[in-house]
């Protein structure tokens, strides 16, 4: 047989054998999930629940747009990635939300600034609790990240923020820990921490033998203390 014929009939059966593979891909189901995760709010048992109806049509034709969609619905999921691996394999990556403030009864605020209600509680009632139209949640979480900054950088300030509510008649009021009421107002909040940190030190200096409840800065001048 000629050099030729055989290359030729090598050719076929590589294509044949290609071919078979090929059809036989077709129907791998898959046989692991590989889960890396950050963060302990979401078990296994909750992500498989999520993507196992996706998994049907077998490795191959697997939808992952669909499957990070229905993941990313879990309240604590912040990001996913998902990935096919040879041979029936598919890897998830998926990020937690970081929750920085509770909201309302059952709201929790994320590092990122979001709304996520999870099904269940297993936060720290040490995070501060924020009170606002949910239209306006965006205002008041740049509100406490200002307001964290100027207690960082101000240690006469106390340390321990308690709640921040924004109304839209009544404007601003913070609660600290120790307990301390600070009304500010209708006013931009972060001139009026400003002004809050200004005045503080010289209010307890001047009150050192007064335990202090509540500072009113509503005032253009100075600022009432009871």
């Amino acid at each position: 047989m000629s050099i030729r014929k055989i290359l030729k009939i090598s050719v076929y059966a590589l294509l044949l054998a290609l071919s078979i593979s090929y059809f036989n891909m077709l129907e791998w189901n898959v046989g692991d999930v590989e889960i890396k995760k950050e963060g302990l709010n979401i078990s296994n048992d909750e992500i498989v629940s999520a993507i196992d109806p996706l998994l049907e049509p077998g490795w191959l034709y697997l939808h992952l747009s669909s499957i990070k969609e229905s993941l990313s619905e879990l309240p604590w999921v912040e990001d996913v990635q998902v990935y096919r691996v040879f041979p029936d394999k598919i890897a998830l990556n998926i990020k937690e939300k970081i929750p920085v403030a509770h909201y309302g009864e059952d709201g929790l605020i994320s590092l990122s600034g979001k709304l996520f209600r999870p099904s269940r509680e297993c936060v720290s009632d040490d995070l501060p609790y924020l009170e606002a139209p949910e239209s306006n949640i965006e205002l008041v979480f740049s509100a406490l990240g200002y307001l964290k900054k100027a207690v960082a950088n101000n240690k006469v300030l106390p340390q321990k923020i308690k709640y921040l509510k924004y109304s839209h008649d009544a404007g601003w009021d913070v609660a600290f820990s120790n307990p301390l009421l600070v009304h500010l107002g209708r006013v931009d909040f972060n001139t009026a921490i400003d002004k809050f940190s200004y005045y503080y030190p010289k209010i307890i200096t001047r009150n050192k033998n007064k335990v202090i409840k509540t500072i009113d800065m509503r005032y253009a001048n100075g600022a009432a203390v009871s």
